[in-house]
């Protein structure tokens, strides 16, 4: 009689039943040893996917103020040396890339990064660790975090000009609507990266108007951040300019100028006579005092200009433009009874003279004939009404 059997889908034909059970018993121990095989091979497989795979996990805020650090802390078992990119991504419609860290791995393996929100828009972005080559990340491991940017400076309205002059405070005014009567904590911070001022609560009125006057001792640019009850609002740069000051305009000194001098004796009877020379614009002209002098000179045009504004007790003073043309003076007392030296003072002429000759423009009157002081007319008017009541006798 014919027997088969079956194993794996082969069938082998035997004659004799005992001959069948023995290849049977052979076949079911090859069995065996074939699942011990897969599953060793199995769980080899698995030893070298566990001794192969690392942690790593990234923990950020759920919700950042624009303005304010987003800070990222993460942990891992990564051998010391290896390098992990955190990326700050925009999340929302697409993933915009923002900006990227690179951080290497060191002793205790823990890691942060900081990332700058200053300049991003409120709405939602994600950072992320993308897989580093050549290993492998449990499933413990978080490697994407999502942050919302929260941006406020909506709700404040700075007032203050943006751009100051120095002259040692920095206004601050503004106003928050919702904030009224009550208070908002304002920090400022300077140029060097100093606290010029708080945190302190600044006082807002009825309508949510706030001011305060900061002192500052220096110009530069200084960032004013604001808070309320509900946390950070934003922060609001000032740049404070060196006051002004004027550039002096140079000027250029009017020359001095020497005064020339000249001297001679003069009365009613025997006048003096100068010769002012040199020059090229005006002369200022001037006698000595102590006598009521009366001081003549020709003009441009040849006219003759008499002087007699003083007394005798301030001296004579005019203004000659002489164009660079010799200039010819007369000088004699006011009064018959004076005489004496007199002096002419000439500013802004090279040389001023005695004339040894009557000038020509003087010639007609060289014998001038001055009014006659009043006692003198008195006088002689007392003698002819005294010679004609003795005629009459």
């Amino acid at each position: 009689m014919w027997h088969s059997r079956a194993y794996i889908g082969v069938f082998f034909p035997c004659k004799e039943e005992a001959r069948c059970n023995r290849m049977t018993r052979i076949r079911q121990i090859i069995r065996a040893k074939f699942r011990v095989v897969i599953l060793m091979s199995v769980f080899l497989l698995l030893l070298a996917g566990v001794s192969a795979a690392y942690e790593l996990s990234i923990y950020a805020p759920m919700n950042v103020q624009r303005g304010m650090p987003l800070v990222v802390n993460g942990t891992s078992n990564l051998p010391a040396g290896i390098s992990v990119d955190v990326i700050l991504s925009r999340s929302e419609y697409t993933t915009e890339e923002i900006a990227r860290e690179t951080v290497t791995l060191q002793g205790p393996k823990e890691f942060n990064v900081v990332f700058d929100t200053q300049e991003l828009s409120k709405g939602q972005y994600k950072v992320e660790v993308p897989g580093v080559q050549g290993y492998a990340f449990l499933g413990d491991s978080t490697t994407i975090r999502v942050v919302q940017i929260i941006d406020r400076t909506d709700e404040l309205t700075i007032k203050s000009p943006r751009t100051q002059e120095m002259d040692g405070s920095l206004e601050l005014r503004g106003i928050i609507p919702h904030m009224r009567n009550s208070g908002i904590q304002v920090q400022v911070i300077g140029p060097e990266n100093e606290v010029v001022f708080g945190p302190e609560y600044i006082a807002t009125q009825y309508d949510g108007s706030f001011s305060k006057e900061i002192r500052i001792d220096e110009p530069g640019t200084y960032e004013a951040s604001f808070t309320d009850t509900k946390g950070y609002i934003g922060t609001y740069p000032f740049e404070v300019t060196p006051k002004f000051e004027p550039t002096p305009i140079p000027t250029t000194p009017e020359p001095r100028m020497v005064a020339v001098t000249a001297t001679a004796h003069s009365s009613n009877d025997g006048p003096a006579y100068f010769v002012v020379t040199g020059g090229s614009g005006k002369a200022k002209i001037s006698t000595s005092a102590g006598i009521d002098w009366v001081v003549e000179y020709t003009d441009a045009r040849g006219a003759i200009q008499k002087i007699n504004n003083k007394g005798q007790i301030d001296p004579e003073e005019f203004t000659i433009d002489s164009g660079g043309e010799t200039i010819y003076l007369k000088v004699y007392p006011y009064r018959f009874s004076d005489e004496g030296e007199v002096t002419i003072f000439a500013e802004g002429a090279d040389r001023v003279g005695v004339a040894t000759e009557v000038p020509p423009a003087f010639a007609a009157t060289a014998t001038p004939t001055p009014k006659a002081p009043l006692p003198g007319l008195l006088a002689l008017l007392a003698v002819l009404a005294l010679g004609l009541r003795r005629g009459f006798r």
